[in-house]
C-alpha cells in the first residue's frame, strides 16, 4: 500500500494500517519511517474480525483494503462482521 503513494499529490490526510501480527506491525512501522510518512501513516495491531473495534476507528475510514485474509476463513459470519464494522 505504501509503495502506491509514490508520486501521488496530494497525499491522503491519514493512513491506518492494521495487522494481527506483532512482527508485521513492527516491520510496517519501520517502512512508514523509511518512507518518511510518519505525519500521515501509522501501523497498529488490530483484529479484522472484531466488529466493535472496527466500528470505533477514528477517523472513520473512507477506503478499506483487505488482501489475502477473507478467503482463509469459511465463516461468512466472521467476514460479515468484519465488513459491517
Amino acid at each position: 500500500m505504501l509503495e502506491s503513494l509514490r508520486g501521488v499529490e496530494p497525499l491522503p490526510e491519514s493512513i491506518l494500517l492494521r495487522d494481527y501480527s506483532d512482527i508485521n506491525v513492527r516491520d510496517g512501522s519501520l517502512l512508514i519511517e523509511q518512507k518518511d510518512l510518519e505525519d500521515i501513516a501509522r501501523f497498529v495491531k488490530g483484529d479484522a474480525f472484531d466488529r466493535n473495534d472496527l466500528a470505533t476507528l477514528d477517523p472513520k475510514p473512507t477506503l478499506a483494503v483487505v488482501s489475502g485474509l477473507y478467503e482463509l476463513f469459511s465463516s461468512n459470519q466472521m467476514v460479515g462482521d468484519s465488513l459491517a464494522g
